[in-house]
């Protein structure tokens, strides 16, 4: 008799704290030491092109290169502006991609 894998939850290693902020974003943390002083830091939007409609193909993709063009607390390019102040590369460091199911920002690090 076979068991049904799909319904079960993956283990997570049990260093990784895991919260949700009061807006309802879930986060997940772990520290590496290596590299040493390095920061890694990936947001992952749960919203890609798989949820748009056919008059709104390619609003994710528009809306990941809106995002680095400014926000309600980072207006015009001051988000950009503000990451490079603290080390941050923009191409190198800094990137965003847009796929079916999500919208991730995957590389925001520091060097």
């Amino acid at each position: 008799m076979s068991s049904n894998v799909f319904g079960q939850n993956i283990p997570v290693d049990p260093s990784v704290k895991i919260g949700t902020l009061p807006n309802g974003m879930k986060y997940y943390i772990k520290k590496n030491t290596l590299p040493e002083k390095k920061v890694d830091f990936r947001l992952a939007i749960n919203a890609g092109s798989i949820l748009e409609d056919e008059n709104q193909r390619g609003l994710a993709h528009f809306m990941e290169h809106m995002n680095f063009n400014g926000t309600k607390n980072f207006p015009d390019n001051k988000l950009v502006d503000f990451l490079q102040s603290i080390g941050v590369k923009f191409g190198q460091h800094l990137n965003a991609y847009t796929s079916f199911d999500e919208t991730g920002y995957p590389n925001l690090a520091s060097s």
